[in-house]
């Protein structure tokens, strides 16, 4: 049988790499399969656990468990490879192509289907590019936005809701609801009526005196109109610097992606800083 020593930094890379494949290279093919699968499986797990109210100590040791698995596969891979001094008596999967089909299967195709599962059924991560969210959302947060809570609830007023963007459907919008199916919506001198009501809410900005008439745009003034079943009426929190709605209609409930529930991280790019103080704020 033919026999090759294993070099101990090698197999700890390839476990970097792919548990299964840096095993497999070290004579524990079946060990690393187990461990590749475990990881598949801890990937929507660390997703399910973002749910739940994140605080900076969760934050960090979200951080910290992908580096502290990568220093466990190398040190556990590089002894069990350095324990062959003299050689190693070559398994039938010792081949440069098993490696390769280990690889693209768990390394890539499973990796992708877990993630893909995930990122459309479970929480999507999303970054805030621009500000027509102010106050509530400022240029450089990131958030999680919950694929599954309208499986199980329906959208209500004041949710904050990401969907394609209508004629582009490339492009991802995230705004909040203001009036449902069957509500009747008017914009008078920036001031929001629903069904005849006023708008009572603690979010909304304006920062332009000028007041347009409808004629010249319907930011600040428009409708009444009522909103059709199956969709809802969205707008920006900063209401005179938003494109929404008001501009490009209604938005179908069905292609609404998800919920944005919490911010885990937060970066000023003007400052180059770290907004630590809405790292775990709740979005309401």
């Amino acid at each position: 049988m033919e026999t090759k020593i294993r070099k101990p930094w090698l197999a700890g890379l390839l476990a970097i790499l792919n548990p299964a494949v840096g095993y497999a290279y070290v004579g524990k093919l079946q060990k690393g399969i187990i461990i590749s699968l475990l990881l598949l499986f801890l990937y929507p797990s660390l997703v399910i656990f973002l749910k739940v109210r994140i605080t900076k100590i969760a934050l960090l040791c979200l951080v910290a468990t992908p580096i502290i698995i990568i220093f466990i596969l190398f040190t556990d891979c590089y002894k069990t490879a350095k324990e062959y001094n003299i050689s190693y008596e070559l398994k039938s999967y010792n081949r440069w192509w098993v490696y390769l089909f280990l690889y693209i299967f768990f390394g890539v195709f499973l990796t992708s289907l877990s993630q893909s599962y995930t990122r459309n059924n479970l929480i999507q991560a999303f970054k805030i590019p621009a500000a027509s969210m102010l106050p509530t959302l400022e240029i450089g947060d990131h958030l999680l936005v919950d694929k599954s809570i309208y499986k199980k609830s329906s959208i209500q007023r004041g949710d904050i809701i990401v969907f394609p963007m209508p004629k582009k459907p490339q492009i991802e919008y995230i705004k909040r609801v203001i009036a449902l199916p069957g509500d009747t919506i008017e914009i008078i001198n920036k001031e929001v009526f629903i069904n005849g009501n006023k708008e009572k809410d603690s979010y909304s900005i304006h920062l332009d005196a000028r007041i347009f008439e409808k004629g010249i745009s319907p930011r600040d003034n428009f409708g009444p109109i009522e909103i059709p079943d199956g969709n809802v009426f969205v707008m920006g929190d900063n209401r005179d610097n938003s494109y929404d709605s008001r501009f490009f209609g209604f938005i179908p409930i069905q292609s609404v992606k998800g919920k944005s529930v919490q911010i885990y991280w937060s970066w000023d790019k003007k400052t180059a800083s770290v907004r630590w103080y809405r790292i775990g704020k709740s979005l309401k």
